[in-house]
């Protein structure tokens, strides 16, 4: 069934899904044109058959992460006193020459969590059956951490950010990828990333004159913070929510793709109604009562000097911990629903295979 058939516009540029209207429209996992994916109902089956029909290579490719509070430290030039050495799996098609490559950042869990791998292996082998090629980073394991879901104080969003960065920079300079055309993608924190990695000004503090994500896929990201003054860089971004997310709203994705819109951005929203929080998951629903949630507290503005501004809530003079810590005590509460969304999983693999096909493609 194509995606067409199942939209309804809600607002400018806001897709909203039924989950009754896709019930019974699981692609099949027979590549085809207008799929653009090879989900199918049962991850696992899907993940074998591609094994046996794709080939393809693994290499560990390592690049650095920076230790940072605030983007202010970008700004300041104060952001590379503290380093690591991360890794992450690089899998592309066994083919000559450059591949498209699509950079996949974690969430706060744990970078290779269980709950999360089938999809994300389906993701890779329906990317390497259009040529494309997927690089799982790793922004803890290089610095000793398991996971940040109970304490968002562990390591910064900027420091998540710069990570990214460098990773597309280090896979840019590659001689087996194209690094014209390296897109990005995530889930919860990944996708909050994948989402501010789309803004020129600080994009450019960090790689002066140097590469550019081709296209962005955040998947329910935390969209609490936003730019004050956002400059596109070009490239489409493809935001995928659930309409039922207690954890990161996507209210607030709205809010932020109609500003980006406003300063020249592409941007599309795709909602699927009654989808919480992890849609992609293996794990049924769940109530995680350890989850940090933000949405209550005003959203932080990245401001053009890179401190960032919530209410009354602010980073400066501030440590990354010192912030958080404020807005918890001030104004966030724990507690999310997490968990598998059959309809919403099989679509949003089938979108970004083909979002990234399309604009990464040769």
């Amino acid at each position: 069934m194509h995606g067409e058939s199942l939209k309804s516009i809600l607002g400018v540029g806001v897709v909203a899904i039924g989950m009754m209207a896709l019930a019974g429209c699981q692609t099949t996992g027979q590549n085809t044109a207008n799929s653009g994916s090879t989900a199918s109902s049962s991850p696992v089956a899907a993940k074998q058959t591609a094994k046996a029909e794709l080939p393809y290579t693994k290499t560990d490719v390592s690049y650095v992460g920076y230790d940072m509070d605030f983007m202010r430290d970008v700004y300041q030039r104060t952001w590379k006193r503290v380093s690591h050495t991360l890794t992450g799996a690089l899998y592309l098609p066994k083919t000559p020459g450059k591949h498209p490559v699509v950079v996949v950042q974690h969430g706060s869990g744990q970078p290779d969590h269980p709950n999360y791998q089938a999809w994300k292996d389906d993701l890779r082998d329906a990317l390497l059956i259009k040529g494309i090629g997927t690089f799982f980073a790793d922004s803890y394991s290089g610095r000793g951490i398991d996971e940040t879901t109970g304490n968002q104080g562990q390591l910064s969003r900027a420091s998540r950010v710069v990570d990214t960065l460098m990773a597309l920079d280090a896979l840019a300079k590659r001689p087996d990828v194209d690094g014209s055309k390296i897109g990005v993608t995530g889930f919860s924190f990944g996708g909050t990333v994948s989402n501010l990695t789309a803004n020129e000004t600080f994009v450019s503090k960090v790689l002066p004159g140097g590469p550019r994500f081709a296209a962005h896929v955040p998947i329910y990201a935390g969209c609490g913070s936003k730019f004050e003054n956002h400059v596109a860089t070009g490239a489409p971004v493809l935001m995928l929510l659930g309409g039922a997310d207690d954890y990161t709203s996507p209210a607030s994705c709205v809010t932020n793709a109609e500003d980006m819109r406003n300063n020249g951005a592409s941007v599309e929203i795709v909602q699927y109604e009654g989808a919480y929080h992890g849609f992609i998951s293996d794990k049924p629903v769940y109530w995680n009562e350890k989850a940090w949630q933000f949405d209550q507290c005003p959203q932080q503005v990245i401001g053009d000097d890179g401190e960032e501004r919530a209410g009354e809530f602010a980073s400066v003079g501030k440590s990354w911990t010192e912030f958080v810590g404020s807005m918890v005590k001030g104004c966030a509460k724990r507690g999310a629903h997490i968990g598998r969304n059959d309809q919403a999983a099989t679509d949003s693999l089938r979108r970004t295979a083909g979002f990234f096909a399309t604009h990464l493609g040769n």
